[in-house]
C-alpha cells in the first residue's frame, strides 16, 4: 500500500463524508427512552479545523472514558431512491477457476467489469474493485468510492485512506496482511447510503472477494458497511466494538464493525480516537489468538 495519501481537497473531502453523519451514525432510540447517544457537538468545530491541524496519533490514544455529552439537533440523510420495479439483481457468484487466489481474483475483477449491472449503469467509467494482498489476514470493507478514490483509482483513498494507514500500522500490520474494498465498486449519484437494490446488484461481488481471499478477520468501516455484511439495521453506534459473524458456506469469518476513518476525522476527539483504537486491539488479539 501506498503510505502517502493522494492529495485532495480538504473542502471538499468533508462534504464527501456527510453521509457518515446521517441516521447511520445516530442512535435514535426508542420512543419511551430517557437516554440518547447523539454525535458531539464539537463535530462542526472539528470539521472546520481539521484540514489545518496535525491530528495526534492513533497508536496513543487516552483512556477509554464516557463524558457527558449533549443532543445534538441532526437533520435525517436523504432518503435512497425508490426501487425500480424490475430492477436487476445478481445472484451469488461463482467463484472464477484460476491456478492461486491472485488469478481467482483478476478474474473476478474482469467478470464485474463486464457484468455488474449497477457499476455499468453509472456514468462513471472507473471502477474501484479493490487492492490488497490475496492472502490478506485482514479484509477491510468500506462503502462507495469517493472523488478522491476515482481519482486515486484505489479504494480508500484522500484523506481517509491517510488515516485508514495509520490505523493498520498501529495494529503493527503491513499492506502484505490486508485486503481493502468497498461494497459498491462505482459511486452514487448522490451522497447518500446505498439502496437495497444497489446492494443486490454489486454486493455479490464483494462476497465473492470475501470467499476468494477468507480472511481471518473482517473490518466494517462505518455504517453502512457494517449493517451489509451483518444484514443488521442496528446503527454503527450500536455496532462497534461488538463481534459479529460472515458466513460463506461453511466457513465463518468474525466480523469487528468500527467508526469509518471518515467520521473519525470529522469527529477527531479522545473519546472517538479510544473507541476505534479499542475495536482494533479486539482484532489485534483474534489474530494474535489464531496465529
Amino acid at each position: 500500500m501506498n503510505s502517502s495519501p493522494q492529495p485532495v481537497d480538504a473542502s471538499r473531502t468533508f462534504v464527501e463524508t456527510d453521509r457518515f453523519l446521517g441516521l447511520d451514525d445516530v442512535v435514535f432510540p426508542p420512543r419511551d427512552a430517557r437516554t440518547v447517544r447523539l454525535v458531539p457537538p464539537s463535530v462542526c468545530e472539528e470539521a472546520e479545523n481539521a484540514s489545518r491541524r496535525t491530528p495526534k496519533s492513533i497508536e496513543q490514544p487516552t483512556t477509554i472514558a464516557t463524558p457527558t455529552r449533549q443532543a445534538t439537533t441532526v437533520s435525517p440523510a436523504d432518503p435512497a431512491p425508490a426501487e425500480p420495479a424490475h430492477a436487476p439483481s445478481v445472484e451469488r457468484i461463482s467463484i472464477p477457476s484460476g491456478s492461486d487466489r491472485q488469478s481467482q481474483l483478476d478474474a473476478l475483477r474482469r467478470l464485474h467489469e463486464e457484468q455488474c449491472p449497477y457499476c455499468n449503469s453509472t456514468r462513471e467509467p472507473v471502477m474501484i474493485f479493490g487492492e490488497g494482498n490475496a492472502s490478506a489476514r485482514v479484509f477491510f470493507v468500506g462503502e462507495v468510492p469517493t472523488e478522491a478514490e476515482i481519482a486515486a483509482r484505489r479504494p480508500l483513498a484522500g484523506l481517509s485512506g491517510g488515516k485508514l494507514e495509520e490505523m493498520i500500522r498501529a495494529m503493527k500490520l503491513s499492506g502484505e496482511d490486508v485486503y481493502l474494498a468497498n461494497i459498491l465498486k462505482s459511486p452514487l449519484p448522490e451522497l447518500r447510503p446505498p439502496s437495497a437494490t444497489e446492494l443486490a446488484q454489486c454486493g455479490p461481488y464483494l462476497r465473492a472477494q470475501i470467499e476468494i481471499i477468507k480472511p481471518a478477520v473482517i473490518v466494517t468501516l462505518g455504517g453502512p458497511a457494517s449493517k451489509h455484511i451483518l444484514a443488521s439495521e442496528l446503527g454503527i453506534t450500536r455496532l462497534r466494538g461488538v463481534w459479529g459473524e460472515f458466513k460463506i458456506e461453511s466457513l465463518t469469518i468474525p466480523v469487528m464493525p468500527t467508526f469509518h476513518p471518515a467520521y473519525l476525522l470529522r469527529n477527531y476527539t479522545d473519546e472517538t480516537r479510544a473507541a476505534v483504537w479499542h475495536d482494533l486491539k479486539q482484532v489485534i488479539e483474534r489474530l494474535r489468538v489464531n496465529a
